[in-house]
């Protein structure tokens, strides 16, 4: 199972421009900056486009989250090496 997070602002700006909230294909909305570098925690499904979030605690507050919002995460560590003598 791959993960997924959000990609970060500065991932955005460069694949989209500064005005990145209007030019990806789905419209981010600023209420949503807080998941911006963020673990994506629901199951991705290979060729699914879109996933829908209802908001916590809000009545009829839907965001759509847009592959295009994700990134595959890979681990930033790097492997060591064992020297066996």
């Amino acid at each position: 199972m791959n993960k997924y997070r959000f990609k970060t602002e500065k991932e955005f700006i460069k694949e989209y421009g500064d005005n990145w909230r209007r030019e990806n294909p789905i419209f981010w909305n600023t209420e949503m900056d807080y998941l911006l570098g963020t673990p994506f925690k629901i199951t991705v499904i290979e060729g699914k486009i879109e996933y829908h979030i209802r908001r916590l605690g809000t009545i009829g507050d839907l965001w759509i989250i847009s592959i295009h919002h994700l990134k595959k995460d890979t681990p930033t560590y790097n492997k060591r090496k064992f020297i066996y003598e």
